[in-house]
């Protein structure tokens, strides 16, 4: 199809198919939407937690490393 025929002009087989594409789309867009919401949320959810555990990190200190004998060398 070269240009766009209008729907009186369009077969039922093409019809049936611009429907299609129509009723794909939509779903497709809607699944996206959902998504990109979802992925929001759940970055929204993550960067609280990290600012919630960051505080405690900074306030306990690690505990010193205990040095350990150097191993005995044999001749």
């Amino acid at each position: 199809m070269s240009a766009k025929k209008s729907t009186q002009e369009l077969s039922k087989r093409e019809t049936l198919a611009e429907r299609t594409t129509v009723a794909a789309t939509e779903f497709i867009e809607q699944e996206n939407s959902q998504r990109l919401a979802k992925t929001a949320r759940l970055r929204a959810a993550r960067l609280t937690q990290e600012r919630a555990d960051k505080p405690a990190a900074a306030k306990a200190p690690k505990p010193p490393r205990k040095k350990t004998p150097a191993p005995a060398k044999t001749a």
